[in-house]
């Protein structure tokens, strides 16, 4: 994808082709290097990042190679799911997906209170589980991260992920003998 997007000639041509993968929910963003732009296409790309975070549930922030796309459209992801949020329609994922974007854009202890709210209302989330585990960890709250990091290890047992996570959190707790288990 990359080698099509930067041998295709005309830079407007590459964004005419972003914009197209966008409006398909297949965003290319990290696939070209859009560094060399002049003025007028870089606002074209940044225009096709807004317009493609306002209408569209980021999938995974790593979508985007530069730090300020990525902070910019989870921002964006933010306010749209907070406005959804305070229209009472709310599911678990939509706290969830809040979790993922508060940590793209840099608010981890908004994020753990977003990832907690899943937490409660899908208890057996994996995902939803794991990444509060992880972001309390992060945080340096062991015992509260083990606790739902196991908790996932419990639900699925087969999944050597979980395991992974568990040892990894044990190992930076210092209890290198259960971590050796884990991993």
């Amino acid at each position: 994808t990359r080698d099509l997007l930067n041998d295709h000639g005309r830079p407007d041509d590459r964004l005419d082709l972003v914009e197209l993968g966008a409006s398909l929910h297949w965003p290319l963003f990290s696939s070209f290097n859009h560094g060399t732009f002049d003025t007028r296409l870089y606002e074209r790309y940044v225009e096709i990042v807004r317009r493609y975070c306002r209408t569209t549930l980021v999938p995974s922030y790593r979508i985007f190679e530069d730090s300020a796309s990525r902070e910019a459209c989870a921002q964006m992801q933010v306010q749209g799911i907070r406005d959804h949020l305070s229209h009472g329609i709310a599911r678990g994922l939509d706290h969830y997906n809040l979790g993922l974007a508060l940590v793209a854009a840099g608010e981890k202890q908004q994020a753990l209170a977003a990832f907690e709210k899943a937490a409660i209302r899908y208890p057996e989330h994996l995902e939803a589980l794991s990444a509060l585990g992880l972001l309390l960890a992060d945080s340096k709250r062991f015992d509260e991260s083990l606790r739902y990091l196991t908790r996932v290890v419990s639900l699925s047992p087969r999944r050597p992920e979980a395991y992974k996570n568990v040892g990894m959190v044990q190992a930076e707790a210092g209890d290198m003998a259960a971590a050796v288990q884990n991993l």
